[in-house]
């Protein structure tokens, strides 16, 4: 095994020399021969114990165990103690769910204060088939089955080509030391049942299970990597991304694999499979769906998706006046007075030129009204600004926090679009304002 453990981390490209690592060693029979196994190697070894406090005394006797197997081989140990049930009450999780939660968010902090990079965990081959019917049993996607990478968020997992009790014959035949979780045989857990009593039944039926299942996911991998592909090419097809929205295309509802194409592109933003059917069956134009931090709004043409957060806009009505003093503004509006000698035509729509002799101080910024009216650059009558915005396309989530300026009652200004026809430069102007707003408001 330690011939193959060698071959498999140099075909892997693992690790640098000298590298250093963190493992996280529990005690028990994995990660203690992976512990012996990483010895053998030329990299910097540290290791990372965590004791839960679920057992009372086996649980102070996993972490005596493994201080005392580091410091026999002068490597060097972080530990942390934490009183997992607790935990797990006062964030209403589960014991197995807060354990995960508690380990993997002080291995982050762990890894950032001693400057390590690659975390290794003994995950193995039993492991990946036990989470591949874990998944199986509680819905997933062609992911969920592909098993547990490899290597993946500088998470390391270099034992999973052996299996159970590969491991435990090295142990044996190397007199390896390591404790023993009763807990493991208790079957309240699901990973327990499946361990202990379902799959033992499966390997009775075939001699070859084990090797069967890891050719299973190698080829579920494969067709996992090309629909990925697949999937970025839709993303660039399909996908506009905005400093503070992302649009979908709802063309893409034309494709024949439109539901599965869907749930793909939305889940990074924390959609699930029921949320992605809702959208597609239920939710008509206007309608919204939220995730965790994300909303998603359909409009006309696009899913917009808008990470949640405070509107930088509210309904308060906001004056500007002769002094020009923009500075009690919640956004960022550039405003200045210049001579027309001085004036240079912008084609950037943030842009605002106005005729400064035309206007009635103080101004007045606020949101659009339903009943609005303007008469747009270069038309002869008024339109609704309602129209405007529907001609222009602006979507849903823009148009809600759309602004207008007004002198006397009168738009002067789509903010960020449009200027009043009647307040454009001609040539009896002599004085300019200029205003510029940030992208999207």
């Amino acid at each position: 095994m330690n011939k193959q453990f060698k071959k498999h981390i140099l075909t892997e490209n693992y690790f640098q020399s000298n590298e250093k690592v963190l493992l996280a060693i529990s005690g028990g029979v994995d990660s203690v021969v992976l512990f012996h196994l990483l010895l053998t190697c030329d990299i910097k070894l540290h290791c990372a114990h965590v004791n839960y406090q679920l057992r009372d005394d086996a649980s102070d006797g996993d972490e005596a165990f493994v201080r005392k197997l580091c410091e026999q081989n002068n490597i060097p140990i972080h530990v942390l103690k934490k009183d997992t049930e607790r935990f797990a009450n006062e964030n209403k999780m589960g014991i197995q769910e807060a354990a995960r939660e508690i380990r993997y968010q002080w291995f982050d902090e762990l890894m950032n204060d001693t400057g390590v990079k690659k975390l290794i965990t003994a995950h193995h081959a039993d492991d990946n088939i036990e989470t591949f019917f874990i998944n199986l049993i509680r819905g997933t996607g062609l992911k969920g089955l592909t098993g547990i990478d490899k290597n993946k968020n500088n998470i390391i997992r270099p034992l999973l080509f052996a299996s159970k009790n590969e491991i435990l014959d090295f142990a044996s035949m190397n007199n390896i030391e390591f404790r023993q979780d009763k807990s493991n045989f208790e079957n309240k857990y699901l990973r327990n049942k499946l361990r202990n009593i379902v799959l033992p039944e499966i390997k009775n039926i075939s001699n070859y299970f084990d090797i069967t299942m890891a050719k299973n996911m190698d080829r579920l991998k494969a067709s996992q990597r090309f629909i990925s592909h697949q999937l970025v090419q839709y993303s660039e097809k399909y996908i506009k991304i905005f400093s503070r929205e992302i649009q979908l295309s709802k063309e893409i509802l034309k494709d024949q694999n439109a539901s599965f194409i869907l749930y793909e592109l939305i889940k990074p933003y924390g959609f699930n499979g029921s949320q992605c059917q809702q959208i597609l069956n239920e939710i008509q134009v206007g309608g919204k769906v939220v995730s965790e931090s994300y909303i998603l709004t359909v409009d006309r043409d696009y899913f917009l998706i808008s990470p949640i957060e405070e509107a930088k806009c509210t309904d308060e009505i906001y004056n500007i006046s002769e002094d020009l003093d923009t500075s009690h503004l919640p956004f960022s509006l550039q405003i200045q007075k210049f001579e027309k000698k001085n004036y240079r035509l912008s084609r950037d729509p943030s842009y605002g030129l106005m005729n400064f002799d035309k206007l009635k101080f103080p101004l007045t910024i606020r949101k659009w009204k339903d009943g609005d009216k303007f008469q747009p650059l270069g038309m002869k009558g008024k339109k609704l600004v309602s129209d405007f915005l529907t001609q222009e396309k602006v979507t849903i989530n823009h148009r809600k926090d759309q602004m207008v300026l007004l002198s006397d009652e009168n738009i002067v200004w789509i903010v960020g679009r449009r200027v009043s026809e009647l307040y454009k430069l001609d040539g009896g102007t002599e004085w300019v304002l200029s205003m510029k707003v940030e992208v999207g408001l």
